[in-house]
């Protein structure tokens, strides 16, 4: 049996194939394209992967991209079972008026942080930190509920909203200074 997990942010999918849904399996495969690349999957990164008997992913990206990438998993018989934030879930308790306007893909790091925790016997508060196309802060209590976060802009969106992904910017002195190409 192998387990396909899917991780559709704004800006790149992301994969990883295991020999088993369980946590500790092995990792048979795993690969990262970005979203306007994501209607080659089949004929390339996944045309000689096995077909995988279950398939979880989390989605953040929207309904256009989840229906491309549902065309991608056609080649196998196979269908996805996608992440809805609810109520509870595995042992952590979402703390929002409505569940299900939490990102999939937070949700899925805050169990999979609640459940490292308790792997070890660690019961104890955690702050859970994600960081792409956007920055996220969670804090989980010790009981497994979580009381809330902040959503950031990530780096890229830093750079392109100051100025920065440009080749000068603005010094706070009033100098005008260049970028170095390793910095675009």
């Amino acid at each position: 049996m192998t387990f396909l997990a899917l991780d559709v942010g704004n800006t790149r999918l992301k994969w990883a194939q295991y020999d088993a849904p369980v946590a500790g399996a092995k990792l048979l495969a795993h690969g990262a394209v970005f979203l306007e690349n994501i209607d080659k999957l089949a004929e390339d990164e996944w045309s000689a992967m096995p077909a995988p008997t279950a398939i979880l992913g989390c989605i953040v990206a929207g309904d256009a991209i989840k229906r491309r990438v549902a065309e991608q998993m056609e080649l196998w018989d196979v269908s996805p079972r996608w992440v809805v934030p609810g109520t509870q879930e595995a042992g952590l308790t979402n703390g929002y008026d409505h569940p299900a306007r939490l990102g999939a893909d937070r949700w899925v790091a805050m169990i999979g942080a609640h459940h490292r925790l308790l792997a070890r016997g660690i019961r104890k508060p955690c702050v859970v930190v994600m960081v792409g196309t956007a920055v996220t802060v969670e804090a989980i209590d010790a009981s497994g509920r979580f009381l809330g976060g902040i959503i950031l802009p990530g780096h890229g969106i830093m750079l392109l909203r100051t100025g920065v992904g440009h080749r000068r910017f603005a010094c706070a002195d009033g100098r005008s200074a260049g970028l170095s190409h390793q910095h675009q």
